[in-house]
């Protein structure tokens, strides 16, 4: 072999490798359900909790970039949500926040996502709108092929309200949301 083509082919697995260990562009789509969880609502007439159960799926995905098995990118996530207490009550949630994590070799990811902009519709009489930020916390199973198994912690506070009703006149201070989920996800990485 001649030296031009052992240093073209050099190059060449230099490239190759290079482009697959080093960056590309994240894109990763979700769809999970809530398990369990709890809710509080302050406010200055009294605080009330329940339980906070998840009516449906959540859909969602992951774009950014990754490099060396970290990742940053934009989570946008979507919910219907329940919210019992006495009565049942309906929440269509939007979610979207900034991740960053990172991909262990040993089939294990850890991630963490700040939720900048979080947004409840509340289903009931009162037509509401909620508004706030939080954290979500997960982990996953990366052994599957092109899929991700994962467990995320949510914390959520909603600490604004909009409404055309007088019930929120007399001192909404926040509604907090905690739960669990189960998620399936297929990070890609180009």
């Amino acid at each position: 072999m001649s030296k031009f083509t052992k240093l073209l082919a050099a190059v060449a697995v230099a490239f190759g490798f290079s482009q697959a260990a080093f960056a590309g562009f994240h894109v990763e789509p979700f769809l999970g359900y809530s398990i369990s969880g709890n809710f509080e609502q302050s406010s200055d007439l009294g605080d009330s909790d329940g339980d906070y159960v998840s009516k449906g799926p959540q859909l969602g995905a992951r774009i950014g970039y990754g490099m060396l098995g970290f990742f940053g990118a934009l989570d946008y996530e979507m919910s219907p949500m329940t919210a019992d207490d006495d009565d049942e009550v309906g929440i269509d949630q939007t979610l979207m926040g900034l991740a960053v994590g990172y991909e262990f070799p040993i089939l294990l990811r850890a991630y963490a996502t700040y939720v900048f902009s979080a947004e409840g519709t509340s289903d009931s009489s009162i037509d509401a709108v909620y508004k706030g930020s939080g954290l979500k916390l997960g982990v996953g199973y990366t052994g599957l092929p092109f899929v991700a198994i994962n467990f995320e912690v949510t914390q959520l506070t909603y600490d604004s309200v909009e409404s055309d009703s007088s019930v929120f006149d007399d001192g909404f201070d926040s509604f907090t949301a905690n739960y669990y989920t189960v998620n399936v996800s297929v990070p890609f990485d180009f």
